[in-house]
């Protein structure tokens, strides 16, 4: 379940900085949530003082094979998901449990909330995983930048891109441009 912007910017306003939250990024086999598989799931806990408290990352077995294109994008190669994968339901609870009750935000979780939707019903949640974007944040937060991308963040905030799209360092670069713009 993806939040409106309007509950996530007072999300924002009454946890970043103030009690812990949760940042998930998930790398996947492509675009859509209908033909594609999450490929990795990397999630942080953050602190109010946006230290790291703790930190997931795992990679899953898919049932196909890897594009080529992907494993360019990402690094993430069929070899490391078959022998360093785990089973997605797996991830996924781990996931969950991970996150409890403490609000979640991904970049650009239109995309993430998808797959996650996929998951949650495949796997038989209870509840839907509840997401918050990122994006209107830095909108209000920043308005009038020109792009709201995580590239085009990182390099407005000086914070290396280097080692994107991998769901764990995005988290990490998703951190720091939020700790960037809220001067911590």
């Amino acid at each position: 379940m993806l939040h409106k912007s309007s509950d996530t910017i007072a999300t924002a306003e009454n946890y970043l900085g103030k009690a812990p939250f949760c940042i998930v990024d998930l790398e996947t086999s492509g675009l859509s949530p209908a033909s594609c598989e999450i490929t990795e799931i990397g999630v942080i806990l953050v602190d109010e003082n946006f230290d790291i408290v703790k930190e997931i990352s795992h990679l899953t077995k898919i049932r196909y094979r890897l594009d080529a294109r992907i494993t360019q994008i990402t690094g993430i190669t069929n070899r490391m998901l078959e022998t360093q994968g785990i089973a997605l339901g797996d991830a996924h609870s781990q996931f969950r449990e991970f996150i409890g009750d403490h609000p979640t935000f991904a970049h650009n979780a239109k995309f993430d909330n998808g797959f996650l939707t996929a998951a949650d019903a495949r796997f038989c949640s209870d509840e839907p995983t509840a997401l918050h974007c990122s994006i209107p944040v830095f909108k209000h937060k920043k308005p009038g930048l020109p792009k709201y991308s995580l590239s085009f963040l990182s390099e407005h905030f000086g914070v290396s891109y280097s080692g994107s799209h991998r769901a764990l360092r995005d988290c990490h670069i998703t951190l720091a441009c939020l700790r960037k713009m809220l001067g911590k």
